[in-house]
């Protein structure tokens, strides 16, 4: 965890150089960046380096975090249940729980330095209930409308697409009648890593693409 912790602030490490920031903020970073941090600090890592960007930028940070339940399923998939007992998670497993309750805890609740968070994931926040200290957010999942057209390509965006790499009326159709497979909040959509492996290939090569991803 710490390793990529460190890769994380190698890519922000022009902020040793801010005069934005204090030298304790700095000596801190560098700690960061070495991985000579104790298990608190590792805790307060987002929101320590969104106070530094905040500062650095003089505007509040937007924080992206995708997948942002892989880390328990790895986890879970790998220490799983306590051997004793199969109805409760085994010690190691609770350390991963807590480490990401406080990781993203601190970093998303009630912080000056944030201005908002997207975060994706298979898992509901609400109903994981990982984060109980969490309040003011709003879960969309792929059957609300909202968002819906960004889950694939639509009808329109495919049109265009294959005007640009001149593809036949003939294969158009074939290509719709293997990769428009997905109905979102009343939509039609493309499953845009297939769209985008056959688009490009010599001759508009139509197969199986997402076995093979």
């Amino acid at each position: 965890m710490s390793v990529k912790m460190g890769i994380n602030f190698d890519q922000h490490s022009y902020l040793l150089t801010s005069p934005q920031l204090t030298e304790i903020h700095k000596k801190k970073f560098s700690r960061y960046l070495s991985n000579e941090i104790t298990e608190a600090e590792t805790q307060d890592a987002i929101r320590f380096l969104m106070e530094c960007l905040c500062k650095h930028f003089n505007q509040k940070v937007w924080v992206l975090i995708d997948e942002y339940d892989s880390a328990f399923h790895e986890a879970y998939t790998t220490f799983g249940s306590d051997k004793a007992n199969p109805y409760q998670f085994s010690s190691e497993f609770e350390k991963v729980l807590k480490l990401f309750r406080k990781l993203l805890g601190s970093a998303l609740k009630s912080d000056d330095h944030l201005e908002r968070s997207v975060v994706t994931g298979i898992s509901r926040i609400a109903k994981a209930n990982l984060f109980s200290t969490l309040n003011n957010f709003s879960e969309y999942g792929v059957l609300d409308k909202k968002f819906s057209r960004y889950y694939g390509f639509t009808q329109e965006e495919v049109d265009m697409l294959c005007q640009q790499q001149n593809v036949s009326e003939d294969k158009k159709e074939e290509i719709k009648q293997w990769y428009n497979g997905y109905s979102y909040g009343g939509l039609e959509l493309y499953n845009p890593w297939s769209m985008v492996r056959c688009l490009f290939s010599e001759e508009h090569e139509i197969k199986n693409y997402w076995e093979e991803s």
